[in-house]
């Protein structure tokens, strides 16, 4: 053990070093219009050849960058290419669905939110509030837990029972006096939710914010996104849910038909 922790500041710098190196190798590659060789690089760099090789290796295994096997350049690699096409996914949604959460938003008073999906988490990717209300949380690109959230509750209603329990077998954090950590009131929730086909929260993340959500699916029943009301306790209260619930709906429907209209990116 000592020795580890005498080399440990040793191989940190090394580790920097490397890291450097290989983003700088990145940088250079992705401005090039073409692509560049390890001999580029060479020049460029004045790095050895080993080094190159073995920062470029690395950054290949993660798709990176990836080498045309005919012209023996090195390019950007295809994790950039999937994460432009989310960012063009995210956006294709909010202009499909925009004008329909303003509409929903202007009609019922309350914030309104676009959520998806992750492994296990959510993501909010548009969110309007009332003109004459002030935006006490920002949400956007916000990742929010399932357990504790009405949009994550939907997608734990989607779930699998093997991948639901493995969720509900881990550590459920507790945001709230409100929020329920215990596995078998979640189930019972959950079957409530698959009956009903809408989940709520009461004060369960944010303490005074209450909020309501229904699944958006695609013509196969798989989930695609999860619209969302949500304000402050005082003012949108269990009853105030039930009376916007079939409004939401209906927008959600709108939603749904508007995203599917056909299949091409706009």
């Amino acid at each position: 053990m000592k020795k580890i922790i005498e080399d440990s500041p040793k191989k940190h710098i090394s580790t920097v070093q490397s890291v450097d190196k290989a983003l700088l190798l990145l940088r250079m590659i992705s401005e090039s219009k073409i692509g560049l060789s390890i001999n580029d690089l060479i020049d460029k760099t004045g790095f050895n050849r080993t080094t190159i090789w073995r920062s470029l290796n690395s950054l290949a295994e993660q798709s990176l960058i990836e080498r045309n096997p005919q012209t023996k350049l090195y390019t950007v690699g295809t994790f950039f290419y999937l994460l432009s096409n989310k960012n063009n996914y995210h956006q294709f949604l909010i202009r499909r669905t925009h004008h329909l959460m303003k509409a929903l938003c202007e009609e019922i008073h309350e914030s309104v939110h676009l959520s998806l999906p992750l492994t296990t988490t959510t993501i909010t990717i548009e969110q309007l509030v009332p003109e004459d209300q002030v935006k006490l949380i920002d949400y956007i690109h916000v990742e929010l837990p399932l357990h504790s959230t009405s949009s994550g509750k939907i997608v734990l209603s989607t779930l699998e029972k093997g991948d639901l329990e493995a969720i509900l077998s881990g550590h459920l954090t507790s945001y709230s006096p409100s929020t329920i950590t215990e596995p078998d009131k979640l189930r019972v929730e959950i079957a409530r939710i698959k009956e009903d086909g809408y989940a709520t929260v009461f004060g369960e993340l944010e303490t005074a914010e209450n909020g309501l959500s229904l699944p958006i699916l695609d013509a196969n029943e798989q989930l695609i996104a999860v619209l969302s009301v949500s304000g402050p306790e005082f003012r949108f209260t269990e009853t105030k849910m039930q009376e916007a619930l079939p409004i939401a709906k209906k927008y959600r429907d709108l939603m749904a038909t508007a995203i599917l209209r056909d299949t091409d990116m706009e």
